[in-house]
């Protein structure tokens, strides 16, 4: 059942949607608490987020993981159990300076323009809090916030907790690039009030031409959009010497860049992120960030700062070794007459399964019964990932090779003898009633 958000408030306000199964399967067994919830609690996407974490932990000791969002990896020096007195008070406010220069000269190393450390740089709890601090500091119920299809599950369930009218556009992988039509690109920017994107993005591994980016700047500038580059994935890129948006002219003044060490050093568990970009727009998610979630541990960014100041010769070699990786996946996934999408950066490839006829979901589900290969249903990634799966590369070695040869299998005996067509895009209206949309 698809209700409004103010009908299915009041129902829920006045007690009345515990008779009513939908919003009662909805509620997960939370009906008769449910009037207590908050505005945005009720907006969460519960339903997504439940079918997703149950999916996940439908495996068994002998299940093959294919859906790590992190990298596994030693490359820092454990830390000494006791720190300085100094070092074991309350963190400061904004992230430990240090932290804070070393992410700075990071991107000016990186992308050319530096950022101020001192006003320019927040430390966040990880990548999702540091998106979290840039919803609530700009998008209130309501407005338009663009995101490309497919793209990482974090941005469209945040933004549909807090009622933003979601604005997805059809994106594809060509040569390693991202692309998409730039003329649906342009209207849906017009009266939006943010576009967020990866670059490399997530599940794609599709990376931006400069030549885009620039673009993107220019249109962004001309509606007065706001716009958050993750950098999660940079790390990643083949090519580290392309240029970040925030480089453009049109862009230097409205652009938020967010980052954390859970991807680029694997170090998921010390949960430290940040983002960048100018004064104005870094204080007001550092306003949002000390009422809701302040002071990320100092033993955390400890470790960031040991993993930032690695000696760039290793981690070049980590890049390398992904890059070789994801080649010999695309070779084996190729020899099964699959056709990933050819990525230019990441540890993910991007598969199309509509041959089989079955949807991405269901096709994982036959797969997890069949062979114990867990792999990432595409619609986990917008409207547009219906068709696909996601195939993570950062686990074991051994556990790739074997998992793939598992996949071959499976491949071999579920192949239709005629493969079914790929499906339309997903296109919709734009309408004010609606929470999420697509570009038409």
């Amino acid at each position: 059942m698809n209700l409004p958000f103010w009908l299915t408030k009041l129902l829920i306000r006045t007690r009345v949607a515990r008779w009513i199964p939908a919003l009662r399967r909805q509620a997960a067994g939370a009906e008769h608490h449910w009037h207590h919830f908050s505005d945005r609690v009720l907006a969460s996407p519960r339903h997504e987020l439940l079918t997703f974490a149950s999916f996940r932990d439908a495996h068994g000791p002998n299940a093959i993981d294919f859906t790590f969002s992190a990298p596994r990896f030693e490359v820092v020096p454990s830390l000494h159990s006791r720190q300085p007195t100094e070092r074991r008070g309350t963190p400061p406010a904004w992230g430990m300076t240090e932290l804070r220069q070393a992410i700075s000269e990071r991107i000016a190393a990186d992308s050319g323009p530096a950022v101020r450390a001192d006003d320019g740089v927040l430390i966040t709890h990880g990548a999702s809090g540091a998106f979290s601090n840039i919803a609530d500091a700009f998008v209130n119920p309501g407005n338009r916030v663009v995101v490309l299809d497919p793209c990482s599950p974090l941005f469209p369930l945040m933004l549909q907790q807090r009622r933003a009218r979601i604005v997805h556009v059809p994106a594809w992988t060509e040569n390693g690039l991202i692309r998409f039509q730039f003329p649906e690109l342009a209207r849906a920017l017009c009266g939006a009030k943010l576009m967020v994107f990866a670059n490399p993005c997530n599940p794609t591994g599709g990376s931006w031409s400069p030549e885009d980016l620039e673009q993107l700047a220019w249109w962004a500038n001309r509606h007065d959009v706001l716009l958050c580059q993750d950098d999660t994935f940079a790390s990643y890129l083949d090519d580290t010497n392309g240029r970040r948006l925030h480089a453009f002219q049109h862009a230097t003044s409205r652009t938020l860049m967010l980052g954390s060490v859970s991807a680029s050093h694997a170090l998921a568990s010390a949960r430290v992120g940040w983002l960048t970009g100018p004064a104005p727009l870094v204080g007001a998610c550092a306003l949002t960030q000390h009422l809701t979630m302040p002071f990320v541990p100092l033993v955390s960014q400890l470790l960031a700062i040991a993993a930032l100041r690695l000696n760039h010769a290793t981690m070049a070699g980590i890049r390398a070794e992904f890059a070789s990786t994801r080649r010999y996946a695309i070779e084996r996934l190729t020899a099964m007459r699959l056709h990933p999408a050819s990525a230019s950066g990441g540890y993910f490839l991007w598969v199309p399964v509509h041959e089989f006829g079955v949807s991405g979901r269901e096709f994982a589900e036959q797969l997890l019964r069949a062979k114990k290969v867990l792999v990432t249903p595409g619609e986990v990634f917008g409207p547009g990932g219906v068709p696909f799966i996601r195939l993570s590369l950062a686990g074991d070695e051994g556990r790739l090779r074997e998992g793939l040869n598992r996949l071959a299998t499976f491949v071999e005996e579920t192949r239709p003898k005629a493969p079914v067509a790929p499906p339309p895009l997903p296109v919709a209206r734009l309408a004010p009633e609606e929470q999420t949309v697509h570009a038409a």
